[in-house]
């Protein structure tokens, strides 16, 4: 949001958008288990997208670095590529320092949970800039 000299700015103008659910792909859903579901909300102050929730892999399948795991529509895309820690929930197997990088196209992929058993992450707090 660009803010000018003597721009009235009203309150409901710097309030975040609800939050709303993300595309998943390649057989990724929701875990459950008391955590978000995937989900996404602008925050127009700092001109940001966050990110809450919590995904995985059903039986394991689409664990690979690189697998497309959800897509933000348009409007909600970073400027440029981000790569940002995320935790691994899996109980079996180590993830190797686990990430999503999420494209200007708007797709997220996952990297680091290859040898686990279905790949859970929770991506609490990841945040970016907005291409505008």
């Amino acid at each position: 949001m660009t803010i000018r000299a003597g721009q009235i700015i009203r309150a409901v103008d710097l309030a975040p958008t609800e939050w709303q659910p993300v595309e998943l792909l390649n057989g990724w859903s929701n875990l459950g288990l008391e955590y978000y579901d995937c989900q996404f909300r602008y925050l127009p102050l700092t001109n940001e997208v966050e990110l809450r929730g919590a995904i995985y892999s059903p039986g394991g399948a689409a664990l690979g670095d690189g697998t497309d795991i959800f897509q933000l529509p348009a409007g909600y895309r970073p400027s440029a590529r981000v790569a940002q820690p995320v935790t691994s929930l899996s109980a079996t197997g180590a993830a190797k320092n686990p990430n999503i990088r999420i494209r200007t196209n708007g797709v997220a992929q996952v990297y680091g949970v290859g040898g686990t058993v279905n790949g859970a992450i929770v991506v609490d707090g990841v945040m970016f800039v907005v291409s505008e």
